[in-house]
């Protein structure tokens, strides 16, 4: 009972020791590396735009020209005038409308395909044509097929996400 007392306590204290060493590490390479290079992506910003003031406007006038869209996300001051959490809510939604039918179609065609050997001779040809094909080559396709449309949006969605077509 003693030993397993002292055993506890010797691997309390090493513990405690080696997490004095790990700590600073942790802090360093999850807080302050990210931290320095987003700081030194504002300085790199703001050296360039100070340099070709008409390329870009420095961080700070950045910041008091779009304010108002930041502290009033939700505005509607016409039709296509929304604001940037409107514009975000009908992004996700494409995105989560896309993924679902993505998964519609993928989940039931990969349990036929995995099932079945007839099946998998069936497609295997089409999703080894469709594979290294990337999913923005898609998009101009989409583009003449569709036009300018949500279903262009979900068509690119589709495929580029977890579509049996992509091969990821």
């Amino acid at each position: 009972m003693i030993f397993q007392l002292n055993l506890a306590a010797i691997i309390a204290v090493a513990g405690r020791t080696a997490w004095k060493k790990v700590k600073p590490a942790i802090a360093k390479d999850v807080f302050l590396l990210p931290l320095l290079g987003f700081i030194g992506i504002i300085l790199l910003w703001w050296v360039v735009a100070l340099a070709n003031h008409e390329l870009m406007p420095t961080p700070p006038e950045a910041l008091a020209a779009n304010l108002d869209y930041i502290l009033n996300p939700f505005y509607q001051r016409g039709p296509g005038n929304l604001g940037i959490g409107w514009l975000l809510l009908a992004s996700l939604r494409r995105v989560l409308l896309g993924f679902l039918l993505g998964a519609v179609v993928a989940i039931p065609l990969g349990f036929l395909i995995g099932m079945s050997r007839s099946a998998m001779l069936a497609f295997n040809p089409i999703i080894q044509i469709f594979k290294p094909v990337s999913p923005l080559a898609w998009l101009p396709i989409a583009l003449a097929v569709f036009n300018l449309s949500d279903c262009t949006r979900l068509e690119n969605r589709l495929i580029s996400g977890d579509s049996i077509g992509n091969g990821h």
